[in-house]
């Protein structure tokens, strides 16, 4: 297999280091990005299909890999709400990092752990937009998805999510692995719950669940506000909920912090499993995203509600895996009740 890293940094530095007028900066960014081997040509080429490798859920309540795949702004970079010291710092942490060259190393690494053959892979790594609201607010700051053929990150590198940006790599490798050599046959929940457990459980197992679950504790929730601060203020605003994004001409305002969203414990666990028992071949795009992300995502993004609690449907994946491996969940069969600690 061959693993290829598109010089996203390069490109995107190139464009936003000259102070362009914005006509000046949107003519500049055509050839990089919309010419042959440009960067979103080129990503365009490589995710076609994503839907039918999993993507669809994440759209619908916007969790997930959905901000990755999004590229709202082109990443920030033709939103003139966002201040260019945002975007050169965003550049220059990544760059002082290393990130790529790093990043390349850590997929490496994973993939001598993922039995089997695979496609060729182009990871696009590329720095977070930080006045994009649910990129900062829905997805803290990282947002990852990978299927058959390319992996594309989003992140704003604060000192945390750099930290946990080795669970978003190799948990979205191995989607692609897993995908690849086991397709969607009907796009039903209960396949969706074994692929989110599945890569939970290798996410976990090489970097520890701090680093790789989706969960959040209050500690974590206040450094990220701690974040939104220090960036709102950058930006000339009092608070991160007086800032209003300009996403292609609509002023987007709203909550300006986040809260923990903790793993369930024993008896949330055996309430959701209940719950998810009952929608195993559910296949609605947004009713699988309300299963998996809970019903707060889902609200915030117009989906129906399914009466379940943020992550509540990922942790009842990830037990499953965990505690009975290779009795997956399926239409015809109702995984057994075992509480993993």
């Amino acid at each position: 297999m061959r693993l290829a890293v598109f010089d996203t940094l390069s490109l995107l530095r190139s464009l936003v280091e000259p102070q362009h007028r914005p006509s000046q900066l949107f003519e500049r960014a055509q050839p990089l990005l919309y010419g042959e081997g440009g960067l979103l040509e080129s990503l365009r080429g490589a995710m076609q299909g994503k839907d039918a490798h999993g993507y669809a859920p994440m759209a619908a309540v916007r969790r997930g890999g959905y901000d990755a795949m999004a590229a709202q702004q082109m990443w920030g970079l033709f939103n003139p709400s966002r201040p260019r010291e945002l975007a050169l710092e965003a550049l220059d942490a990544l760059e002082r990092a290393g990130t790529l060259h790093w990043a390349r190393a850590v997929l490496e690494d994973a993939l001598s752990a993922l039995p089997g053959r695979m496609p060729d892979l182009t990871l696009y790594l590329l720095p977070g937009d930080p006045m994009n609201r649910n990129l900062m607010l829905g997805n803290l700051g990282l947002s990852a998805f990978g299927q058959p053929g390319a992996l594309v990150v989003t992140v704003w590198p604060s000192a945390e999510n750099l930290e946990r940006l080795e669970g978003a790599l190799v948990a979205e490798l191995a989607r692609a692995a897993f995908v690849a050599r086991r397709p969607f046959e009907a796009g039903t929940l209960a396949e969706y719950l074994s692929l989110e457990g599945r890569v939970l459980r290798f996410a976990r197992d090489r970097v520890g669940e701090e680093r790789a679950g989706p969960w959040v504790s209050e500690e974590r929730a206040a450094r990220w506000n701690d974040e939104l601060r220090r960036i709102a203020r950058v930006a000339g605003y009092p608070g991160y909920a007086q800032v209003v994004t300009n996403v292609f001409g609509a002023q987007v305002g709203g909550p300006g912090r986040v809260g923990a969203q903790p793993k369930p414990d024993f008896e949330e666990l055996e309430y959701t499993r209940e719950v998810l028992a009952g929608a195993l071949c559910e296949r609605s795009p947004g009713r699988i995203g309300a299963y998996l992300w809970g019903d707060e995502a889902a609200r915030e993004a117009g989906q129906p509600t399914v009466g379940l609690s943020p992550l509540a449907g990922l942790a009842a994946a990830l037990e499953q895996e965990v505690a009975h491996g290779e009795e997956r969940w399926s239409c015809a069969y109702l995984p057994r009740s075992r509480a993993v600690s």
